[in-house]
């Protein structure tokens, strides 16, 4: 590697540091002012609260990469320029396209690092965070491994495990009567979970207790209602952005398997996958809010106008999402056809500029 790319890697380093401890600051105040609203409801402390917050960062972190790449590479750059090294840099023969071949390498291995994250750290991270906070609202616990018990109107559910991240697997239901003597017991290999009505268990043995002797039955599918807490659903209830996207594609064929409507976690997949297009986005198009006056002049508003067309392009990301979750839409289509635009303006920019 040479000189002045190890020089501009570690500009760039550092910039990063500081733009995402500003945004996780900002965003983290913002996500922990909303849970202090429930902290008093059943056992959810202000120490819950900053847990589940901490917990929640990472996905932040994933979610504002492209905003976070944008500004990055405007600071990083533009202190530069200030500092005439950008001139110097020129002026030893590097031209703007080989200055943002450099810049696109450090963005490239950060998106490595990003998509790592976002498939192995922050999900299960948050997936814990939202069951922790569902537990202790409710006043209940979760154990430290997969499975978990909730609390029925009339008896406890024990659920093995959740496949795809969403579907119950081995799952034993206790029934008790008034005196609180166990009137039914139900296994099931699996459930299917629909927003509403009862469940369909599958694979199920039933075992029934009475004064009259005991039965046992086994059934291929049985509907069940989950007479369950409301609050205790949404442990299972796991929020689409709380899944890999390995997960999200697994359980988007499972509903579709099954004739249930995927089209949400369809779009919160490629809402993920269309988080590198995006950064590289808005990583080729600081190149020309830099390049556009490389002597380093209005440093600040190019700062800003870096902030507003970020923040523009993460409301945009979040409304298209909804539309096309909304109307329908192909989610392939609306969720990337916004990046690939943003990288032919950027492309085109540069090479005016060079």
């Amino acid at each position: 590697m040479r000189l002045y790319e190890r020089y501009i890697h570690a500009e760039l380093l550092r910039a990063w540091v500081v733009v995402n401890l500003m945004l996780l600051g900002l965003f983290g105040f913002f996500d922990l002012s909303v849970q202090l609203d429930d902290v008093g409801q059943g056992n959810y402390s202000t120490f819950d609260a900053v847990a589940f917050t901490l917990r929640q960062l990472p996905q932040r972190l994933v979610e504002l990469t492209p905003f976070a790449t944008l500004l990055t590479v405007v600071i990083a750059l533009g202190l530069m320029a200030s500092r005439h090294e950008l001139v110097i840099l020129r002026g030893a023969g590097l031209s703007p396209a080989r200055i943002a071949g450099t810049v696109f390498k450090a963005g490239v291995a950060l998106l490595v690092i990003m998509l790592c994250v976002q498939s192995f750290v922050a999900p299960p991270l948050l997936q814990r965070a939202q069951q922790m906070r569902a537990s202790a609202i409710t006043g209940g616990s979760i154990a430290d491994d997969a499975s978990f018990w909730l609390r029925a109107r009339n008896g406890v559910v024990h659920i093995g495990a959740l496949e795809n991240a969403r579907v119950p697997v081995e799952i034993e239901i206790f029934e008790f009567g008034a005196d609180a003597t166990l009137t039914r017991y139900l296994h099931a290999a699996r459930a299917d979970t629909p927003l509403s009505g009862p469940w369909r268990l599958q694979q199920v043995t039933v075992k029934g207790f009475n004064p009259r002797g005991d039965t046992t039955a086994q059934r291929a599918t049985l509907a069940w209602s989950p007479t369950l807490y409301e609050r205790q659903l949404a442990v299972l209830d796991r929020s689409p952005e709380s899944l890999s996207p390995l997960s999200l594609y697994r359980y988007s064929r499972y509903l579709q398997t099954h004739d249930q409507d995927a089209q949400r976690f369809r779009v919160a997949l490629w809402q993920k996958l269309a988080m590198p297009l995006t950064a590289i986005a808005m990583l080729l198009l600081a190149m020309p809010l830099v390049f556009a006056n490389p002597r380093g002049a209005n440093f600040g508003l190019r700062v800003a106008v870096a902030a507003g067309i970020g923040l523009l392009a993460y409301a945009s990301m979040q409304a298209v999402g909804n539309l096309a979750f909304v109307l329908g839409l192909s989610a392939p289509l609306c969720m990337l056809t916004p990046g690939l635009l943003l990288c032919v303006v950027a492309v085109l920019w540069l090479r005016r500029v060079g």
